[in-house]
């Protein structure tokens, strides 16, 4: 099977980007997780941060459309994903 990367453009997701890192964690096809802190006010990146994944911070909200495009420019893999941050437990 191909290893994923998985892009999760965020803003201000700092209650739940935890819970999808976690559920992330536990699929084992996911190779690489990119959180896009997209430009949030609150401790978002910190948080993911402290789960060992990946953490781009953007200066200024550009919309997902621009945080799930910088993630693809930045992503490891070939096969890439996108997961909303409240995603939460699966």
């Amino acid at each position: 099977m191909e290893i994923i990367s998985v892009i999760i453009p965020a803003y201000n997701e700092e209650d739940r980007i935890g819970a999808t890192i976690n559920s992330l964690n536990k699929i084992k096809e996911v190779g690489e997780i990119l959180v896009i802190n997209d430009g949030s006010r609150d401790k978002t990146g910190e948080i993911a941060a402290e789960y060992g994944v990946k953490v781009i911070n953007l200066p200024k909200n550009r919309g997902k459309a621009g945080a799930v495009m910088e993630g693809v420019m930045r992503a490891k893999n070939d096969l890439v994903a996108v997961v909303d941050a409240d995603l939460g437990d699966i």
